[in-house]
């Protein structure tokens, strides 16, 4: 009897981390059509979003602002040497997120910010009762 109430509550926690890519979108467009952003925030478009389903089959979000950024034509980064000067050097690929981006991630894939203001905000939302529960911006480090 304690068997089958376990199988019970592990039922709706493993067919929520199986959703199919129709189920993720749909998930996404009603987290985004219903997300207020707190005060200090950029528009929702300049965000790159990450998505996880958490054990208890919440949604964990992840806005990042820090997006990649076209660099100008001819664009060289600098290597500080040894001696303390400064090399130009051939910029490494930018393989940050663009802008307005959406991830679905396994919750271990989920970006780790610890600081970034507005420009990094966590979010918990509730499919079950389709409602944010928590949305706050980052710390400043």
């Amino acid at each position: 009897m304690i068997l089958l109430g376990l199988i019970a509550l592990l039922v709706p926690v493993q067919g929520s981390m199986g959703l199919s890519a129709r189920e993720r979108v749909r998930l996404m467009d009603a987290i985004d059509t219903t997300v207020r952003l707190p005060i200090g925030a950029r528009p929702l478009q300049q965000y790159a979003r990450f998505y996880s389903v958490r054990p208890d089959g919440k949604i964990a979000v992840l806005f990042d602002a820090d997006t990649k950024t076209k660099r100008p034509k001819g664009y060289r980064c600098s290597l500080l040497m040894p001696d303390g000067s400064f090399k130009k050097v051939q910029c490494p690929p930018d393989t940050r997120p663009e802008a307005n981006e959406r991830h679905w991630v396994k919750p271990s894939e989920m970006p780790l910010i610890f600081d970034g203001g507005c420009g990094v905000i966590d979010m918990l939302y509730d499919p079950r009762t389709a409602k944010v529960e928590q949305i706050a911006c980052h710390g400043e480090a």
